[in-house]
């Protein structure tokens, strides 16, 4: 279940959400989303990750993200696994088709930066 949107924040507990804007390289916005579903510290969260306006009304044109983000320590270094699933097929290929491959890859090039600044 998607957050409501007359409720958003930025909440990092189970139930809590977060509104937020991918922009691109020519400054475009592309709102969305997310829930959080469940939370283990230092091991996972899960949730939905869905497109949005600016106020958090969930687009309703586009696919659900469910997610699975895992921690996996060696001892040394994280190993971080990202798992997203999408109710068929062709939802997966509509989100393909949006650039989802091309954006991951600009957001984890920039991820080194983002830590180096932490």
């Amino acid at each position: 279940m998607l957050p409501n949107p007359n409720d958003i924040f930025i909440s990092p507990r189970r139930g809590g959400s977060r509104l937020y804007a991918m922009v691109g390289p020519n400054q475009e916005e592309h709102w969305c989303v997310t829930s959080n579903h469940s939370i283990k510290d230092h091991q996972s969260f899960t949730g939905e990750d869905a497109f949005s306006d600016k106020e958090g009304n969930v687009n309703k044109d586009f696919p659900v993200a469910k997610f699975t983000n895992t921690f996996e320590w060696d001892g040394t270094d994280t190993k971080v696994v990202i798992t997203t699933a999408y109710a068929s097929e062709e939802a997966l290929k509509q989100i393909l088709e949006m650039g989802m491959e091309q954006g991951l890859s600009m957001a984890f090039e920039n991820l080194d930066e983002v830590l180096s600044e932490a």
